[in-house]
């Protein structure tokens, strides 16, 4: 999971407890700067058996090109119902684990939220919820109808490669 903000997010459960990590390279905690704070990316906290799936959570992280470790500013895991970490919560939101904001909400809030977040007006809503009702009900790829797509164009070239990209990782075409 990615989003504009250079924040960059993984979870894994598997057959046993979710773990997340994130990726904040705006966080001072981002190892590629000289003067990173310290961060542990195996907290003390996280109980011994949750180990396995931290480390296939932070595989899928991105990773530094020198050394090759994952880059890791936040992580979290389940404890019985509820999402928790080595930190208070605010600070593991911070270094990157908003990023699962979205996820973390029941559909019609997140959908508020991000036409409140976005400052989407109606018409852009409609096409951002057509768009995810298609994405969560399809397996394969799905193309974005001509109508919305030339509504989209007619918004402004700034962003439209950028539009491109990001809907291409989620399988998601534009007309040509």
């Amino acid at each position: 999971m990615n989003n504009s903000s250079g924040i960059q997010g993984a979870a894994y459960e598997g057959s046993g407890p979710l773990v997340g990590a994130a990726f904040n390279q705006n966080s001072p905690r981002n190892s590629m700067r000289s003067s990173a704070e310290p961060f542990e990316k195996n907290p003390r906290d996280l109980p011994a058996d949750y180990l396995s799936n931290l480390k296939r959570t932070t595989a899928l992280l991105l990773k530094d090109q020198q050394t090759g470790d994952e880059l890791v500013t936040a992580v979290f895991w389940e404890k019985g119902e509820i999402l928790t970490s080595a930190e208070p919560w605010d600070q593991t939101l911070e270094h990157g684990v908003k990023v699962f904001n979205y996820e973390l909400m029941e559909e019609s809030e997140a959908l508020s939220e991000v036409k409140e977040d976005y400052e989407f007006d109606d018409e852009v809503m409609s096409i951002v919820e057509d768009i995810y009702r298609k994405r969560i009900s399809s397996q394969g790829q799905i193309t974005i109808d001509e109508q919305s797509w030339e509504f989209i164009k007619s918004r402004g070239e700034a962003g439209i490669r950028e539009c491109r990209k990001r809907l291409a990782s989620i399988d998601i075409a534009v007309p040509s």
